[in-house]
């Protein structure tokens, strides 16, 4: 099976398939083209569909944890003396773990 590079991420790419699995960027090759239309790629309206990887309980943990992480410091530096910027700091901690957590999940996933 003949590999290719993807122009958005540089991955080597079997030219056989219509999307890059890594980064889910559209290969423009005519084997590709060949291999969607058999495989059924297409969309409603008869436009080829590039699908991602990544799960979307992937994706809606790290938007959770990037939100967790500002508000945490937006506690930390608005906040007044007393228990606020520290209960700031453990949300901003946490925040950051569970970011660094779910980036290694999906690496872990998808390599």
């Amino acid at each position: 099976m003949p590999l290719t590079k993807c122009d958005d991420c540089g991955h080597d790419v079997s030219t056989r398939v219509s999307a890059c699995p890594a980064c889910g960027g559209p290969m423009d090759n005519a084997s590709s083209v060949q291999a969607s239309n058999s495989a059924g790629n297409k969309g409603k309206d008869g436009s080829y569909v590039t699908t991602q990887m990544t799960a979307k309980s992937l994706k809606l943990q790290q938007v959770a944890a990037i939100l967790l992480l500002i508000f945490g410091l937006s506690m930390v530096f608005t906040s007044p003396e007393g228990n606020s910027p520290a209960i700031g700091g453990l949300c901003t901690l946490g925040g950051l773990v569970w970011l660094i957590g779910v980036r290694i999940a999906t690496w872990w996933r998808h390599g």
